[in-house]
Parts: C-alpha cells; sequence; structure tokens
C-alpha cells in the first residue's frame, strides 16, 4: 500500500466585510493484493485459488468560495461557492485463478477453467456551483432572517472494464503469469470476452441537479421560533452503454 497527499489553502481577507477562500487537495494510493485459499469445501477437496490485485486511485479537488456582508443594503449576507474533482480507478490485471488437482496426482495441480482476468477503468468529474442570500431584519423588535439560494451539480462517469474468462484448462507445472502470458498475446484461444449486450464493455453517465430555495426564520416570541422554507429542483440523468468499444 502506497499513499500520497497533498493539501494547500489560501484566504484573502478584503477590508471588514469580504473574504475569499480557495481550497486544494489531492490524494493517490495504489494497493497491491495477493490472496491465496487451500482447504476442502463440502463439494470438493484440495480446493486451491489465488487472486492478484493491482488498483491505482487518484483524486483531487479545488475549491473557492466567498462570504461578502453589506452594510448599505441592511447587512445582506451574500455567500457563494464552486468546485471541480476528479476522481479516477485503474485496476488493470485483476487475476483470479482456480486450480484442480489431477485425478492420479492429488498433489499436482493445473490451472482450472473458470479462471479470470479482469481489467477496469473508472473517472468521475464533479461539478458543484452555489450561491446564498441572508437578509437579517428587526421587525418591531422580532427578529427575522430571510433566505433564498442556487445550488448546481453535475457528475459525470466514464468507465470500461471487461472480463475474460478461461475455457480450458492450462498446461499444469507453469507459473501464473507466464501460463497467462503465453495465451494472453492471442486471448481467443483459450479465454472467452464477458462483454455483450448484458455486459457492457463500456458507458458513460451524467448527471445534473438544479436547485432553487427560499424561506424564513423568525424569532416570534422569547420562547418560540420558526422556520418556512420551500425547494424546487430539476433532475437529469442519463447513462449510454456500448457493448465493444472502437480501437
Amino acid at each position: 500500500l502506497a499513499q500520497c497527499h497533498v493539501f494547500a489553502s489560501v484566504g484573502i481577507d478584503l477590508f471588514a466585510d469580504h473574504e475569499i477562500k480557495f481550497v486544494a487537495f489531492g490524494t493517490r494510493s495504489t494497493d497491491k493484493k495477493a490472496e491465496q485459499e487451500f482447504g476442502s469445501t463440502n463439494d470438493e477437496s484440495n480446493v486451491l485459488r489465488e487472486r492478484l490485485e493491482w488498483i491505482e486511485r487518484q483524486l483531487w479537488t479545488t475549491q473557492v468560495q466567498g462570504e461578502h456582508v453589506f452594510p448599505s443594503l441592511l447587512n445582506l449576507e451574500v455567500n457563494w461557492r464552486g468546485s471541480y474533482s476528479e476522481a479516477t480507478r485503474d485496476a488493470p490485471y485483476q487475476i483470479f485463478t482456480s486450480y484442480e488437482a489431477e485425478s492420479n496426482a492429488p498433489d499436482f495441480y493445473e490451472i482450472a477453467p473458470g479462471s479470470s482476468i479482469e481489467f477496469s477503468e473508472i473517472a468521475d468529474d464533479s461539478t458543484d456551483a452555489g450561491i446564498d442570500f441572508l437578509l437579517p431584519l428587526d421587525l418591531n423588535g422580532m427578529e427575522v432572517d430571510l433566505k433564498a439560494g442556487y445550488a448546481y451539480t453535475e457528475k459525470d462517469r466514464e468507465a470500461e472494464g471487461n472480463t475474460f474468462i478461461l475455457q480450458d484448462a492450462l498446461e499444469p507445472g507453469q507459473r501464473v503469469d507466464l501460463a497467462y502470458r503465453e495465451y494472453l498475446d492471442d486471448p481467443t484461444e483459450a479465454f472467452q470476452s464477458s462483454r455483450g449486450p448484458n455486459n457492457p464493455a463500456y458507458y458513460i453517465a451524467t448527471q445534473e441537479v438544479d436547485a432553487y430555495y427560499a424561506g424564513f426564520d423568525a424569532q416570534l416570541t422569547p420562547f418560540l421560533r420558526t422556520a418556512i422554507g420551500a425547494r424546487y429542483e430539476e433532475f437529469i440523468q442519463a447513462i449510454e452503454t456500448r457493448a465493444y468499444v472502437d480501437s
């Protein structure tokens, strides 16, 4: 496991009533995992399985926001924000290998059909923006806060993956990486792709949300406070899949 993180923050005060902040964050991690299972089940004896994974993940995000107060406009407060993020996941050569023992040599194994090699990539990006207004009022000694705002969110994803499933047993006695390498030069001989109409190899998806909201918050009596608001949203989501990707 290897990880790297980067963080930065900068703030600017403009006079006494205005502030702008900028934040950036990035992280990257790499995981390597190897595991082996050996034993017996209710249906099988001398069970031997291996799994090998290598996964790289990366995330970075930036955000800028501002806070403003306007004394000449009844102390109107305006807060705005905007951010953009990208996240990726790359998992090449996720190898799952099952072995079966030879009937005349139970301690000698060969790579069994059903073993597989999986490749997958995912890329996400997200955009957020919004602005909020707050107007504090004093109506004959009663504190009333009028609030309104708008928020926008967009999320996009692009993903691609494929799993190659071994159809026939490979020659016994070989190292896994060498055995697979020989057949991956022409995978159609021993492996079958899982891609198909019910298992798309590639898809892109997007989601958008527009939100408008308003309300008020009032201190009616020293012991009673009320808040009423409303929110309206427009939501769009679309997905496009492809069984194969043009090379």
